[in-house]
């Protein structure tokens, strides 16, 4: 995109996953990049991978996790590929159904107030594909994915932003500053994961701050 563009550099957002590919590319093609924004982002190294679910486990009751091992039986019936195909032909299958309960008391741990899912949580769950979400996770932990070295090699001015109660970990973040040099932190008190949701207010504030306040190179 940025060459049918023929723009000479961008400024590269990335919110949660869309971090490891923001911070990956700007890793590999630093000259391409005027800035580098973090939103609650994964973590640059598979050394604090294992600090999310520790976080998401904790935020959930007992009876929570009694629920969601429950309707993983029910769900687990079925590949990925499957549940990612009959969410849309057949959305009232008990495979479905269960799956879409599983997703929902899982969000709640994103949400500082742990509050139920959204009116666009449907729509979300329909049209979000979930399949390369275990992969993923897989491969950052059996190829011992890190690119800390290569972050700390960068001059590129970067925004880390995040909210206090996200359940990456702060662990996560402070690597992430720790990596880039030219970085700038910003957190949001009373704020989870799903920060344009649970502080949009300060969450856009801070984020078009940064933006005007950067000369804009071409």
């Amino acid at each position: 995109m940025r060459r049918i563009r023929k723009d000479k550099k961008i400024s590269l957002l990335g919110m949660s996953w869309g971090g490891l590919l923001a911070m990956n590319y700007t890793a590999r093609y630093p000259s391409h990049v005027s800035t580098l924004i973090l939103i609650c982002s994964a973590p640059p190294s598979y050394k604090v991978w294992d600090v999310l679910f520790d976080n998401q486990y904790v935020r959930r009751s007992p009876a929570e996790l009694d629920s969601m091992r429950m309707l993983t039986e029910v769900f687990s019936v079925k590949s990925d590929h499957e549940l990612d195909s009959l969410k849309r032909v057949d959305p009232l299958s008990k495979e479905v159904v269960a799956f879409k309960r599983f997703i929902s008391i899982h969000a709640r741990a994103m949400y500082y107030d742990r509050r139920p899912p959204s009116a666009e949580f449907d729509t979300f769950f329909t049209a979000f594909n979930f399949q390369p979400i275990p992969f993923i996770d897989k491969e950052v932990i059996e190829s011992k994915w890190d690119i800390t070295a290569d972050l700390k090699k960068l001059t590129v001015p970067a925004l880390i932003l995040y909210g206090r109660q996200d359940d990456q970990g702060e662990s996560t973040f402070f690597l992430q500053k720790e990596c880039l040099k030219n970085s700038e932190m910003q957190v949001i008190e009373k704020c989870g994961h799903m920060i344009w949701e649970d502080q949009p207010a300060a969450f856009y504030r801070i984020l078009m701050n940064y933006l005007t306040k950067r000369p804009w190179k071409p």
